[in-house]
Formats: structure tokens, sequence, C-alpha cells
């Protein structure tokens, strides 16, 4: 035994004393396990929690409880019995494990509270049943004009009674004059054309979602590369400096902020990162220390170029930051007869938790009382991260939601005379936009 012991050690290129091989032995002998199990739990404990020190009597006693305490819950789970009559489930009782809250929050899937078996409703109407459903032993009523309005049972009443509808944010110029926004001259219809040449435009058939890392990585790097010389330009220097050079005094650098993953979190001051270009700093991400500057606004992706020191080489604390400057303002000919009233939306057009779309309710009553010539909508229409999407609670195929929206914007708005247009989103779960 003790020469299988050693063996096990030694393909790992230790070599413990007789002591530690006694040791080992005992143990062997106290948990009835075998010299590779052994040496195996010793290798990854020494890895974690002692910095691949070589083994020796104080560690392996220190070794011993975790030893211990591992095993012992492997057994625990090894002893519990299984039940001796197989439980059989049928639609009704799958659907209940479905929608059971406690079930989905394991898996760690917020959800809000409902009563289980509760029927589902996505809010929009003139939608056949589920064919896929079909036969199943459970049907699911016909959406009704109800359905689709902030009136419904749920989150959405939530929308329906806050308070801050019709509030006004943000107003340029910030002056006290009141503003109407319905359309004064019904008469005058403006001719609105989608900009773009055809060597812009999409003409051959193309594979949404197989692009290669390498060719997107190069259109990344090419955007930072091409930014930095605008910025250099600006500020009046030959070249950028990496980004995790060890340094303390003040250098340039340029790179775009990007999101550490491991901490968790959303963008914030300490997730904050900034990847490099493959030129300059090799690729390499920085974390950004942002406390001493005084105001700072970041969105992921954003290409940006910092002033700071790096005292430490693995965290940049930044004094200053520079974005690229703004492009000037594009200069026209166009000569309209009066006020463009132009009406702006983003999704999601749905509360997190459902697919009531109430304040998509809402949108369409605005855009036919203020009758605007121009409304773009942007999506997502069927958001990728909205909680029944994330955990499967839909009645239909992620086509046919995302059809059911678009049928709905045409029907609903009754005004002919205005133009609509609808862009996508990279977080919406339907690729095809009609």
């Amino acid at each position: 035994m003790e020469e299988h012991l050693l063996n096990e050690f030694e393909e790992f290129g230790l070599t413990p004393n007789k002591r530690v091989l006694e040791k080992c032995i005992e143990l062997l002998k106290k948990y009835e396990i075998t010299p590779d199990t052994l040496v195996n739990h010793w290798i990854g404990y020494a890895a974690t929690k002692l910095n691949d020190e070589a083994p020796s009597l104080e560690n392996m006693i220190l070794f011993e409880k975790d030893l211990s305490k591992e095993l012992s819950a492997k057994t625990k789970v090894k002893s519990e019995p299984l039940s001796e009559s197989p439980v059989i489930h049928n639609i009704t009782t799958i659907t209940q494990i479905a929608e059971d809250d406690e079930l989905l929050v394991g898996y760690g899937t917020p959800v809000r509270k409902s009563s289980v078996g509760a029927k589902r409703t996505s809010g929009l109407e003139g939608t056949p049943q589920n064919k896929r459903l079909a036969g199943l032993g459970q049907t699911y009523s016909v959406h009704t004009p109800s359905a689709f309005s902030p009136s419904t049972p749920g989150t959405s009443s939530k929308f329906s009674t806050r308070n801050n509808a019709g509030e006004v944010v943000v107003k340029y110029p910030a002056d006290d004059a009141v503003i109407n926004w319905t359309r004064s001259n019904e008469t005058w219809e403006p001719d609105i054309q989608l900009h773009g040449t055809a060597e812009t435009k999409l003409t051959t058939k193309y594979n949404y979602m197989f692009s290669r890392l390498r060719d997107k990585f190069d259109v990344l790097e090419e955007q930072i590369n091409d930014l930095g010389d605008l910025v250099k330009r600006k500020l009046g220097i030959d070249d950028f400096d990496p980004n995790s050079v060890l340094k303390s005094e003040t250098f340039h650098t340029i790179g775009r902020i990007c999101c550490d993953a491991t901490s968790g979190s959303r963008l914030n001051t300490s997730s904050l990162l900034l990847e490099g270009t493959r030129n300059t700093s090799s690729g390499q991400s920085v974390p950004l220390d942002v406390s001493q500057l005084r105001e700072f606004s970041f969105f992921p992706g954003q290409v940006v170029a910092v002033e700071g020191s790096n005292p430490t080489g693995k965290k940049m604390v930044v004094t200053s930051v520079t974005t690229p400057p703004i492009n000037p303002v594009l200069k026209t000919d166009v000569s309209i007869e009066g006020p463009l009233n132009v009406m702006v939306a983003c999704g999601p057009f749905t509360l997190p938790d459902d697919l009531e779309f109430a304040p998509l309710v809402e949108f369409i009553q605005q855009v036919n009382a203020l009758l605007p010539h121009l409304v773009i909508i942007m999506g997502p229409f069927v958001d990728v991260k909205n909680k029944k999407v994330e955990c499967g609670d839909l009645d239909y195929t992620y086509q046919e939601q995302f059809d059911i929206v678009m049928k709905e914007l045409q029907s609903k708005i009754t005004k002919y005379y205005y133009h609509i247009n609808c862009l996508s989103s990279k977080r919406i779960i339907s690729s095809r936009l009609n």
C-alpha cells in the first residue's frame, strides 16, 4: 500500500517523507478509500487552499478535516433512500410543476408570486389556440380586446395606475413655453424616404448569428483604431501607451469600455474594464479606478481614451476621460412647409414579468391622438430578458408572439397618412422583422 501511495504522489512530482506516508496510510484505513482517491483530494486541496505546497505532517492534519467533511457529505447523499414507488406525472401535474414559484427560484429565475394553475394570457387578441398544446387536456381562451388593455389584472394594473403618466422628463429649449404636440397642418404631407445607398443595404442571403468571432474582433479593432486617430489629433499626442504598463506617471491609452463578468453585476464603478487594442495593449483588459473623476458616463462598448497612472500594473487610476469628437451636423437643402412631428419609442413595450403589452396600447392611443408625420418604433418587441420568455412560460412560439405584436400595430393604428418605421434590436427574441 505504501508503494502504491508513493507512486500516486510521484505522478504529480511529489515525494512525501515517511511520516507523511504513514499519516496517509492511516487516512486510507480510516476512511476506506484508495490511494488514488486520497492523492486526488490532496492535489485539489493543495491547489485551492495551500498554494500548491508540498505535503507535510502539519498540512495533512488540516487536510484530514477537509477530507472528512467532503466524504461525509457524499456518504449522506448516497445513504438517502430512493422512493419505492415511481411518481407518474400527467399534463396537470407537469403544468403545476412548471408554474411552481419555488422551483423556478431554485434555478435562479425570479418570478412574481401567482397561484398555481392560474390562467395565462398574453393580452393580444385574435390569436388562435396553440396547436402544439392541442390534445393535451388543456384549453386556452381566445384573447379578447379587454385582455390587451391596461385594465388587465396583474402587473399591467400597476402601469395603468402609475402617478407619473405624461410626465415631461426633459425639454429643449428648457423654457416655460407650452408645446402642443398635435399636428397643426393636416393638409401638408412630407415625402419621407429611407436614407442609404444600394451598397449599404443587404442584397444577398446572410446567415444571421453565424459571424466568426475573428471577424467581429477585426471590426471592433478597426473601429477603435479609426476613432483613436481622431482622439490623438484632439489631444495632440503621437501614440497611446499600453493600458497594463507599470507606470506611476500619467499616460494616455485607448480602448473600449467592458463589464467585468466575474463581478456578477451590471456596469458600475466596481466592474469597469478598459479593453485595449491588439496593437497597443495586446488586447488586454485593465480595471479602471474612477474615484478621482468629478463626473463620468460610460456604456459597454464605448470607445474612450483615458489619462491616468497604473502604479501596480493591475489597475489604472483615471484622472481624465476623452471621447472621440462628434461629427459635424449634416447640412441639407430640404425645406419644409411647417413643423415636422416625429414620435420615437423604444421597447420593450410590456412590463418585465408579463406579455400583456399595456405600454404598447397606450403608445398606440397617443399616436392616434397626436397624428405625427413619422413614427419610429425600436425593439425589442418580444424581449429575450422578459421573465416569461426566460422561463418558457409562453402559449406561442417566439415567431407567433412577434407576429401578434406586429399585427396589433397594423390593426390598431387607424390613420393612414403618416409613416411608421420599425427597427429591430439585439434583444428581440425573433430575428425576422417585416
